[in-house]
């Protein structure tokens, strides 16, 4: 219902999605000497009503898709801008389609805009003096047909150089046009830094590329999707490739990675099917001439049960044992970094066991934990056993370290802090989550317990402060829960389908003003299915009216548990 809107002065952000679908928004007013910075994507995204802006003349970024369509802009030789008071063309965000060769940016354009160019017709953009920024996420969509960038040489802030987008010293490619003719490409000795989305979506005519060592990051999703054969040379003195970098392409070419690298991100390389990489017994990895063992990408056959990562091997690759059948997986002393669930769906792994000489993981019990066993990183799906105690110390179970096929019953030590994303999801065994009374625990992340289907108690402690989206959700067996005074916040769908879950004690004000604020769905839909909720007494008297006490469907009434008491309010019928 919000129809109008003045930002204040001193906002310097106007965050992802902060206002996107207010459709009734129809006037959006900076006061003056606004110091408006950023306006992120989707802010204003879905705002139909909004057709007309005047933009601060402080801000110096703003994001893709950042407004509704329904925006009146100011045109200029095809391009659709956003002024200031005094310029009319201080934003390109878009262009209107029209057909032609080059798009020349107003001479004026101090921003461009993400996805600016997504839908762009030219073969050539002409960037002036007067731009600033260029947002990441400029080119990309449907700009197959960008052969060069070319920026004027008085600019401050970027440069070309043979059609490719660097900032103003050329210590950082920004964008590689993906309709240019070259087959091959060489990075510029002065690059340091390659950015997000370098080759936009990458479908260029390249089939070989060579990052020289002078280059230090390669960043996420830098040349995603490429539609050629491609081979890959990264030279010595490259350290960090980032997730995605070379993903959903068709590296079918040779790929040489240097050894000093010190992370590889999840699914960095697509290699599935690659058929040129170095076979040291059952494993396929990718490397140099110098340590052809560097990058374990894949293995060549299930028919073993005791697999051994060779001595030298520094990453083991996304789904690398992906399905595998073996019972045990020998890690070596080389080995820094793992690529995301490098065990997927191997049911029958018992033992993950570490060379003591590792300095950055280690093992117990054919358990993998980080070196100083502060953070469970996997418990094997294979282990047959019914019980675990998760060792003192341990303070973080990290994405999906312990999804078990056998469990029945969990501890978890007091020096656990956070519960991370997806840790025991699925674990349809598991019924008891033993957690006590001092525990640290302060975070249950997302999908945390989704799917355990036949987990019927857990005690969430006081000291937790946030339950993730679906933490819970599919825990169609627990029929109790208490929410403790600490916790301020329970994301979309914590509770969903807890078809169980009847009973309901809240002992948290900011949840019960969540909770019965308007509907049994809201606030993860904590009380969909509750017969009985029990609130502190004290929480119940500080809000007036709430849905809870105004609902005929519920009756009030008191009770004492220990020495406090508690509102209970209790389903007809129930």
């Amino acid at each position: 219902s919000l129809t109008t809107i003045t930002i204040p002065a001193s906002v310097m952000t106007i965050d992802v999605g902060a206002f996107s679908g207010c459709q009734a928004l129809g006037s959006v007013t900076f006061a003056t000497n606004s110091q408006l910075k950023d306006i992120a994507s989707s802010a204003f995204s879905g705002c139909q009503s909004l057709t007309t802006m005047v933009l601060p003349q402080s801000v110096e970024r703003i994001g893709y898709n950042a407004f509704s369509t329904a925006l009146q802009y100011n045109t200029s030789n095809s391009g659709l801008y956003l002024g200031t008071e005094s310029e009319p063309y201080f934003a390109l965000i878009d262009t209107d389609g029209t057909s032609f060769t080059t798009f020349t940016v107003d001479p004026s354009c101090q921003i461009i805009a993400g996805g600016s160019f997504f839908w762009v017709t030219a073969t050539e953009v002409i960037v002036p003096a007067s731009v600033k920024n260029i947002h990441d996420l400029a080119f990309g969509g449907q700009a197959g047909n960008i052969t060069a960038v070319n920026v004027n040489e008085s600019n401050q802030n970027y440069a070309s150089e043979g059609g490719v987008l660097f900032n103003k010293d050329k210590t950082a490619l920004l964008y590689y046009p993906e309709n240019k003719a070259d087959t091959s490409y060489q990075v510029p000795a002065s690059v340091q830094y390659i950015n997000a989305a370098a080759g936009a979506s990458s479908r260029s005519n390249l089939t070989s590329i060579t990052i020289p060592g002078n280059v230090r990051v390669i960043s996420d999703s830098a040349f995603t999707a490429h539609r050629n054969s491609l081979s890959v040379d990264i030279q010595e003195g490259v350290m960090y490739v980032g997730q995605g970098a070379f993903a959903h392409g068709n590296i079918t070419g040779t790929i040489s990675i240097p050894n000093s690298l010190i992370y590889i991100g999840n699914s960095a390389f697509s290699l599935n099917g690659y058929t040129n990489g170095n076979q040291y017994e059952e494993g396929l990895y990718i490397g140099n001439d110098e340590n052809p063992y560097l990058y374990l990408y894949d293995t060549t056959t299930d028919d073993m049960t005791t697999f051994n990562v060779t001595e030298g091997c520094k990453f083991i690759g996304s789904y690398a044992f992906d399905t595998s059948s073996f019972t045990s997986v020998n890690i070596p002393s080389t080995l820094i970094g793992f690529g995301e669930s490098p065990f997927h769906f191997c049911m029958n792994l018992a033992n993950i066991n570490v060379d003591e000489n590792n300095t950055m993981y280690s093992s117990q019990d054919g358990v993998l934990f980080n070196k100083d066993k502060t953070a469970l990183v996997l418990y094997p799906a294979g282990k047959t056993e019914t019980t675990y105690q998760v060792p003192d110390g341990v303070k973080k179970m990290i994405t999906g370290s312990l999804q078990s096929s056998a469990l029945i019953e969990v501890s978890l030590p007091d020096s656990l802090e956070v519960i991370g994303p997806s840790t025991f999801a699925s674990t349809t065994t598991l019924q008891t989550v033993n957690i006590g009374p001092n525990s640290q625990l302060k975070v249950i992340e997302s999908y945390a317990f989704s799917n355990c289907s036949s987990l019927i108690t857990i005690t969430i402690p006081e000291g937790v402060t946030s339950i993730g989206d679906r933490a819970f959700s599919g825990c169609s067996s627990l029929t109790s829960i208490t929410i403790p005074k600490t916790v301020t916040s329970i994301e979309n769908f914590a509770f969903q389908s807890c078809l169980s879950l009847t009973t309901v004690i809240i002992e948290s004000s900011d949840i019960y003003e969540c909770a019965t604020g308007a509907s049994y769905s809201i606030c993860g839909g904590l009380l969909q299915y509750a017969q009985t909720v029990k609130v502190l007494t004290s929480i119940v008297n500080s809000y007036e009216n709430s849905y809870l006490e105004s609902e005929t469907n519920f009756t009030p009434s008191t009770e004492m548990i220990g020495d406090v008491e508690y509102t209970v309010f209790t389903k007809v019928g129930a």
